[in-house]
């Protein structure tokens, strides 16, 4: 078991609008995260660093179009998902959640930053606030040898 936090950063600002079309189609490869859609991302410059090559799940590359930016160019990118537990800044409530590693996003191999997605609101969100993440086991699928070749990172 492990457990990080970090500060809530500005990410790009992207997830919250592309969500709308790139979290049903990535149901359909790891339904765990449906309710996840509505809510963007929360995006933490972590206190210690978290290693990113082993995740729950990897999917295939997909082909998806983001909505922005424009023009919205149609990309095939995968994405890993490893399952946590986030205490928001409130820390009422311990909410399922995920590390979400987009291969096209540099905070994917950053192991100082997460990228975490909710099926709920977290209570208290805001920029500069603390969240806390624990990870109750340990992934065992390795990162795919090709993750991130096709957008020069990795």
């Amino acid at each position: 078991m492990s457990n990080c936090s970090g500060i809530i950063i500005r990410g790009d600002q992207l997830a919250y609008i592309n969500h709308d079309v790139l979290i049903p189609q990535l149901v359909q490869l790891f339904p765990e995260i449906a309710a996840c859609r509505p809510f963007g991302t929360i995006n933490l410059k972590l206190d210690k660093p978290l290693q990113k090559h082993f995740a729950d799940v990897w999917t295939r590359q997909i082909m998806w179009r983001p909505l922005v930016p424009l023009p919205r160019i149609p990309r095939f990118e995968a994405f890993g998902f490893t399952r946590i537990k986030v205490a928001g800044p409130l820390s009422d409530k311990i909410h399922d959640g995920w590390i979400m590693l987009p291969e096209a996003a540099r905070s994917s191999y950053n192991d100082w930053q997460a990228e975490i997605i909710v099926g709920v609101l977290v209570p208290g969100v805001e920029y500069g606030r603390r969240c806390a993440i624990q990870l109750e086991h340990t992934p065992l699928v390795v990162r795919p040898k090709w993750f991130g070749e096709s957008f020069g990172i990795g």
